[in-house]
């Protein structure tokens, strides 16, 4: 059984890289539905939508407390948003991030055909 799943990034690519881990911020708030947006997420953590935006674009990451509030405001697992393990999603949680997987690519695969164009 696979114990670590990024659903965060390239095949193949480090759970824990600044890519594996902005990516997750973004299918958690995907998840959390689209009226989610950056700068309520980050009031619920105490940080500034900038604090958040660069979680998104891993160049940074949550202190402790704050990774602790946004564990108990999101229910994702700690695991799963410092290392990509997935070991402790249940169902239908699971579903739903790799629903999200799949629009956050169709929506990343849109944007670079259009800059092709």
């Amino acid at each position: 059984m696979l114990e670590f799943v990024s659903l965060s990034g390239p095949m193949g690519a480090d759970p824990k890289s600044p890519e594996s881990r902005g990516r997750r911020f973004r299918l958690m708030r995907q998840v959390m539905g689209e009226h989610m947006t950056q700068t309520i997420m980050a009031r619920a953590i105490g940080v500034t939508q900038g604090s958040w935006t660069a979680y998104e674009n891993g160049t940074r990451f949550p202190k402790r407390a704050n990774l602790d509030l946004l564990v108990t405001a999101t229910h994702f697992p700690k695991e799963w948003i410092e290392d990509g393990n997935i070991r402790d999603i249940g169902p239908d949680l699971m579903r739903r991030l790799i629903r999200a997987e799949k629009e956050l690519e169709q929506a990343q695969r849109a944007e670079a055909k259009k800059k092709r164009s």
